[in-house]
């Protein structure tokens, strides 16, 4: 195993920190590059490419398969975790007065998507009120177990995307499943930030990016279907195959750009060469050292146990800040030369810090200072 790369591995602006790889990832220099040369080859020969592009397609899931422990027969691409969600939405064949389960904590895309099903079939949506700051994972059960008796779908995070949260995936299953409620797991931030095993996690379904933490171009995620569920999951868009079934029917939706679904192999292929339990450790490590740093310097408290955080961490802006300030302050970082996730939660500003390869302490360091001056000023 080689040493761990750092920032001079990835393609980002030397002037620009970034402490907000969770919301489209960063490229390492070597993935763009094959990248480049795939979009070089489909210009090369566009009919060629693309005749051959399924049959590439299905061996780049043998291989995603492998990395999120799951048969290269049981994933198909999508471009996004939210479209992987909007497909087993519009998969079902919903009954009036049918109840999908979701959480507070969801991502606001993907409850966007929950409603729009809702309001089209005539759906019930609950949204399980799980606590923030959250206790620890039995919290999260305790919210969500009352609402599964009698519902259709459970919706559920494997890691919350403002809040930054790792939820107990496998428990929250066994209890739905328990009750004869299926299950559909918004894993978009998962791969390469935990570790994924789509069998052992037992959802009917399982979607996740893949241009996140694992390091594939965007837009690429994928989406997992149980085999007793693939025969009635169908493609947003149908196509020529559309009649072969899960998983041909999803590999030609027509002409697009297939190379971030493709160049997804080397971005695994990367993190293989250096170690994906090593990334994962040294990234957990860092975001442990900012959560204890920057609530020491901003003088506030962790919002969840250690057991519920991974590579993202989410801690309040000093001051008790409301909402309005998330606009300015994300202004004023970007001014310096941060960029860092600010969200508003529950009235209040928060600040989502992504540990990944291309930051350090230092970077850490400076945002704390800058944000607890800008607060100072400001507050």
């Amino acid at each position: 195993m080689s040493r761990l790369p750092g920032r001079s591995a990835f393609a980002i602006d030397p002037g620009l920190t970034l402490l907000n790889h969770g919301s489209f990832g960063a490229l390492p220099r070597e993935v763009l590059a094959a990248r480049v040369r795939m979009l070089r080859a489909s210009e090369a020969d566009p009919v060629g490419f693309m005749a051959r592009a399924p049959a590439a397609l299905r061996a780049v899931a043998d291989r995603v398969g492998r990395f999120v422990g799951a048969r290269g027969r049981d994933l198909v691409f999508v471009d996004n975790a939210t479209a992987g969600v909007q497909t087993v939405l519009s998969s079902l064949a919903w009954r009036r007065g049918d109840r999908i389960v979701e959480t507070s904590l969801g991502y606001a895309g993907v409850r966007a998507a929950v409603a729009h099903v809702a309001r089209r079939h005539g759906l019930v949506v609950e949204a399980a009120p799980v606590a923030f700051p959250c206790a620890g994972p039995e919290a999260v059960l305790d919210a969500v177990v009352p609402h599964l008796a009698g519902a259709r779908l459970l919706v559920v995070d494997a890691v919350t995307s403002a809040s930054g949260l790792v939820l107990p995936v496998q428990a929250l299953v066994e209890a739905a499943h328990a009750r004869g409620v299926a299950v559909l797991v918004d894993a978009a931030h998962a791969p390469g930030m935990i570790p994924v095993d789509c069998r052992a996690w037992g959802a009917d379904w399982i979607t996740g990016n893949l241009h996140k933490w694992a390091f594939a171009p965007r837009s690429c995620a994928f989406l997992y279907a149980h085999p007793s569920r693939q025969a009635g999951t169908v493609p947003l868009v149908a196509s020529w195959d559309v009649d072969k079934g899960w998983p041909v029917a999803f590999d030609w939706p027509g002409t697009r750009d297939v190379t971030p679904w493709l160049a997804s192999r080397v971005g695994l292929d990367w993190i293989d060469r250096h170690g994906a339990a090593a990334i994962r450790n040294r990234n957990d490590a860092l975001s442990a050292w900012a959560v204890e740093h920057l609530s020491a310097r901003w003088g506030v408290q962790p919002p969840a146990p250690a057991s519920m955080r991974a590579a993202l961490a989410t801690l309040p802006v000093p001051g008790a800040l409301g909402a309005q300030a998330v606009g300015p302050l994300h202004a004023a970082l970007r001014a310096e030369g941060l960029e860092v996730y600010t969200v508003a939660i529950e009235g209040r500003a928060w600040i989502r810090v992504s540990a990944q390869l291309h930051v350090g302490e230092e970077d850490i360091v400076r945002l704390g200072d800058l944000t607890a001056a800008w607060v100072a000023s400001h507050g």
